[in-house]
């Protein structure tokens, strides 16, 4: 059994100091080495989001972000954030989050509240399904709490400058003026979590500040175009490693998360993160009932959507176009004049398929055709403009069923005992892989080896995400599962004061008497026991602690809690020997 003590040096004369440190100075973020840590380790959501935050993301292969990411909502939510910064179509999993989202919250059953604030992010992100960004909106608001933060769990619940933060920037993605009463009050909140340095994770539980709730508070500042407290920039700044990585706290190891979330904070960034450099390039085509409009090539940063399209066109091309705000979405009514006649009206295609949703919804990949047209609804996609002649072209779009026989798409289960830890306690995680042939990457490091299945035991030192992937003939499948670590020690023990001056013994003064506090600070109940060492046989005999001999001393102590323990020698009858008595008192704390 592990044991913590504490030193209590007994002697005739005590000496007390103090001593009195300067803050550090601010440091200088080196950009270039938390890029080159990210990118030597292995990539996840986090970890684009930071480079394409930092624009360094060239190189960085992100083809797994197609892939479903399975697991809790936040998981598909997270997907839909690094895809958009990616510059990636994350319509596959805008179909999974949409299809979670009940017309009031997300995941309803989950009882959550932050599965809804990464949704809302995620669909601003996106520009995607504005009804369902309204109404996550509302519920966001509706679950604030009075002290103006926000929780992980629906209101009333503890607050944390965590899930206060990323709620701040949902609601201003999603059209949230910077001044609104919400926002206001989440601000109020997040300043009562900033210590003489950083954020802290709450503002009660005298944690300190750490690295990720900083990251995340000046982010939230930075979306809301407020001036960023200078203590927590420095603050953060000094917390980077040699290594170019980001520790949780002062002291702690580097982790590529906590190194992501500082990256985008220390860029001027804040979520959602968008995709930067080169802006996408579209062939446009705008084809009236006797004429073309437009025809051109328009360039818009990434994200353009169909109608922002056609805006920019119209500039280009100066023509005008009508747009009306309907129950139903915004409706192009009229371009170049043109507008509905009978059953015809402008009607738009990408690639020379007709879209299931309006063009404000729809949003262009890079390379995309987009063509508007002119015509009754069960017209055809014309390819190119009207003849004089009475001939024109149109697009057919043929379709059919192959059915051969598929590869089985490869299974992987990755669970894990428990997620939630102490520091220094272990895990125990398992997996098992269907219709695979190899595992092909197991981090952090290579925990899993090459077995298709097993079990091993794992103690990470900080919260750690743990993922596996496997391939077979059918494709690749990758879990995750994170391990969250409280780095609160178990044992946080000590001792006032450490030098005890006990005065003078003799026949006509017999007891001498002294006062110590135990304080247990740590989150375990600790039973105390006391040995002597060095210590002068007077000692040995006639030392009491709380009227006990100091062999049979014990104490209990509850966590947060301390005691009094009143410190006495009694001369000895026939007691001889004179002289300065000195000897070391050792408090051992163990855990109960």
């Amino acid at each position: 059994m592990t044991k913590y003590k504490f030193i209590v040096a007994l002697s005739l004369i005590a000496l007390v100091f103090d001593l009195f440190a300067p803050l550090p100075a601010a440091a200088s973020y080196d950009a270039a080495k938390a890029v080159q840590y990210l990118k030597s380790g292995s990539i996840d959501e986090w970890t684009v989001m930071a480079l394409a935050a930092a624009g360094s993301l060239s190189g960085v292969n992100t083809d797994f972000l197609q892939n479903d990411a399975g697991g809790a909502a936040t998981a598909t939510e997270k997907r839909i954030l690094a895809a958009v910064a990616a510059g990636q179509n994350p319509q596959n999993h805008l179909t999974a989050l949409t299809a979670l989202y009940n017309g009031t919250e997300i995941n309803a059953a989950a009882g959550l509240l932050n599965d809804d604030i990464w949704g809302l992010l995620a669909f601003a992100a996106a520009r995607a399904n504005s009804s369902a960004q309204a109404q996550l909106a509302s519920f966001i608001r509706q679950n604030q709490n009075v002290n103006g933060g926000w929780s992980y769990a629906k209101a009333p619940s503890d607050s944390d400058s965590n899930d206060t933060a990323v709620a701040i920037m949902a609601l201003l993605a999603a059209g949230e003026s910077p001044d609104a009463g919400a926002i206001t009050r989440g601000f109020g909140y997040l300043a009562s979590t900033l210590t003489d340095t950083g954020f802290a994770f709450d503002a009660d539980s005298g944690f300190g500040p750490d690295s990720a709730s900083t990251s995340w508070a000046i982010s939230a500042y930075l979306a809301a175009a407020r001036t960023v407290p200078v203590s927590a920039r420095v603050y953060l700044e000094n917390l980077q490693k040699t290594d170019g990585s980001f520790p949780w706290q002062q002291g702690g190891s580097g982790n590529p998360q906590m190194t992501a979330h500082a990256v985008i904070a220390l860029s001027g960034k804040f979520f959602p993160v968008r995709a930067g450099g080169v802006n996408s390039s579209f062939e446009v085509s705008i084809i009236g009932p006797s004429a073309t409009i437009f025809s051109g090539h328009i360039t818009l940063p990434p994200g353009a959507t169909a109608l922002a399209v056609l805006a920019e066109s119209a500039k280009t091309g100066n023509f005008s176009y009508v747009v009306k705000d309907t129950s139903l979405g915004l409706f192009v009514e009229s371009i170049g004049g043109i507008g509905p006649s009978g059953d015809k009206g402008w009607m738009y295609a990408v690639n020379g398929v007709k879209p299931s949703v309006g063009a404000s919804q729809y949003v262009l990949q890079n390379g995309d055709k987009l063509v508007w047209f002119y015509g009754a609804p069960e017209i055809a996609v014309p390819i190119g403009p009207p003849s004089g002649n009475g001939q024109n072209s149109a697009v057919v779009n043929l379709s059919l069923q192959v059915s051969v026989p598929a590869d089985p798409e490869p299974t992987i289960m990755l669970a894990a005992s428990r997620t939630s830890i102490g520091l220094g306690d272990t895990v125990q995680l398992s997996w098992s892989a269907q219709n695979a042939s190899a595992v092909v990457t197991s981090t952090p490091g290579n925990w899993a080896g090459a077995a298709l299945s097993g079990t091993i035991t794992v103690q990470p030192p900080q919260t750690t995400i743990y993922s596996i992937m496997v391939s077979g003939p059918g494709g690749t499948k990758q879990a995750t599962v994170q391990i969250n670590v409280d780095t609160t020690p178990q044992i946080v023990f000590g001792v006032n004061p450490n030098n005890l001056h006990l005065g003078d013994l003799s026949p006509s003064h017999t007891t001498v008497q002294g006062s110590l506090v135990l304080a247990n600070a740590g989150r375990n109940n600790l039973a105390v026991t006391a040995t002597l060492q060095n210590a002068d046989g007077l000692y040995q005999q006639a030392l009491f602690l709380n009227g006990f001999l100091w062999s049979a001393f014990r104490e209990n102590l509850d966590t947060n809690f301390s005691k009094n323990v009143n410190v006495s020698v009694v001369l000895p009858a026939g007691y001889r020997n004179n002289g300065i008595k000195t000897g070391t008192l050792i408090f051992w704390a163990v855990l109960r």
